[in-house]
């Protein structure tokens, strides 16, 4: 069968998951994204595909979510590897993954139970992400522009605002959220197009940080904060004005939040490393810019 890629994630379909678990011996998901090209040409649609054998107790293989450049079409089915990942099930996600390290990093964060419900309640620190993910996902400490002719209270659809207890916990959640340790870990168990809160939710933060790594994280996102302002522009996008953003630029202020958090995680030199590397041939190529 050849699905949406919501099959694999998506809260609506975990029935639909259980069912072809509970009655398969062995079943592969290949998973295709949409850019920089599209499985099917045309198709505007990330895809599944689904092979698999009736029977019991099934072993769930996958590959990884595969992005590629239209001339690299030819080559793309015999690039496909796939790997167990039935031990690595979650609640309605099957996760993208087809190597050991990846397999590693999200298995270290599956077992991570902190909680802390209490960090997201209605505080006086609220900060500003793109809900509509790409190569990068963008949160910032603040608004970023938009303004529009069509409506004087009409609000920017691609921006959502999320509440936070203080101060610290937000510094934390930007630090969290603009790493590439997320953004891999969005990719491998959503459907690698939107932000909802649920995704945020169902990473595993760490909330209790060392002092020296609290102070860095905050050095480095006042940095990284600045540093995206500076790399933006406010162009028009239809009847609206807008600020976009050039985040492949602040790559290397990212790179040094996710070594603070691989120390905080206790991540390998070898995971940090698949980490900040994670998907980069697209995240710095030609068009690793979607617009705002």
């Amino acid at each position: 069968m050849i699905v949406p890629i919501s099959l694999v994630a998506a809260q609506r379909m975990s029935i639909l998951q259980k069912y072809i678990i509970d009655n398969s011996a062995s079943l592969y998901l290949a998973n295709f994204g949409l850019r920089p090209a599209a499985l099917f040409q045309g198709v505007m649609q990330r895809l599944s595909i689904v092979l698999l054998e009736k029977g019991q107790n099934s072993k769930v293989y996958s590959t990884d979510y595969k992005t590629w450049y239209s001339e690299e079409r030819a080559v793309l089915f015999s690039k496909i590897k796939y790997l167990e990942i039935t031990q690595l099930i979650q609640d309605y996600c099957i996760p993208k993954v087809d190597s050991i390290i990846a397999a590693s990093i999200l298995q270290k964060m599956f077992l991570i139970k902190e909680k802390d419900a209490s960090a997201f309640l209605p505080g006086r620190s609220l900060l500003y992400y793109h809900n509509a993910g790409g190569y990068w996902i963008k949160a910032f400490d603040f608004k970023p522009t938009y303004e529009t002719t069509l409506k004087e209270d009409k609000k920017h659809t691609t921006i959502s605002i999320l509440h936070v207890r203080d101060e610290i916990i937000k510094v934390k959640v930007l630090a969290v959220l603009n790493s590439s340790l997320f953004y891999f870990f969005w990719k491998s168990l959503t459907d690698a197009r939107h932000i909802y809160p649920s995704d945020i939710a169902m990473f595993r933060i760490k909330w209790y940080f060392d002092n020296i790594y609290v102070k860095e994280i905050q050095r480095l996102i006042s940095i990284l904060m600045n540093n995206l302002n500076s790399n933006s522009t406010v162009i028009k996008y239809g009847k609206a004005t807008v600020q976009q953003f050039y985040v492949s630029k602040s790559k290397p202020i990212i790179d040094n939040i996710d070594h603070v958090l691989a120390k905080h995680y206790g991540f390998t030199d070898e995971e940090l490393d698949f980490i900040i590397n994670y998907d980069i041939k697209y995240r710095m190529g030609r068009e690793s810019e979607e617009g705002v």
